[in-house]
């Protein structure tokens, strides 16, 4: 895995070795990177549920101001840290270890960001998280939530005021945009 784009492209980044961390596979990333790009530069990035940060530090090196990076996974969120140590991007990020759905109440209360990224976990229901970013009011007027998914999941239901405005496949991934 490594970063494709931007002031860091080349880096390999650190992988965990814990088969419950699935890293965005490099294809699905540039797909994501390539849809978005007009908006990355300048934007304020979470990537919830970050896994290794490999879509965050994307984010970073293409030119995002700022990424808050949410996991709980202890083991993973070392490999953020020390991801975003051999890009460079260490003062652009903070990292919190703990649950995503805690993290939105308290962690990131009072906080928008222009690009939301969520990838959970395949086996979680998680139809809860569209609910969670809206009740905390977490996305800027004009801003993008990208869930990560199985390409054999429907779509997530929108609270009122998101919607989905496109969706695409790549083999077992599918990429859900929400407006």
């Amino acid at each position: 895995m490594r970063v494709i784009g931007g002031k860091a492209r080349g880096i390999k980044l650190l992988t965990p070795d814990n088969k419950y961390l699935r890293p965005s596979l490099d294809r699905v990333k540039e797909a994501l990177f390539n849809i978005i790009q007009d908006i990355v530069p300048a934007s304020i990035v979470l990537d919830g549920f970050a896994g290794t940060g490999s879509l965050g530090i994307e984010a970073l090196s293409r030119g995002a101001d700022f990424c808050c990076f949410v996991e709980k996974n202890r083991q993973a969120t070392v490999i953020i840290n020390n991801n975003l140590k051999k890009t460079g991007l260490e003062e652009q990020a903070r990292v919190y270890c703990c649950d995503f759905f805690l993290a939105v109440k308290r962690e990131l209360k009072g906080k928008m960001f222009d690009i939301i990224l969520l990838d959970p976990p395949y086996a979680l229901m998680h139809t809860n998280i569209l609910h969670a970013v809206k009740e905390n009011e977490l996305l800027a007027p004009d801003g993008i939530i990208v869930v990560e998914r199985s390409s054999r999941d429907e779509e997530l239901p929108c609270p009122e005021g998101i919607y989905l405005e496109d969706r695409r496949k790549y083999g077992d991934t599918a990429l859900f945009f929400y407006k």
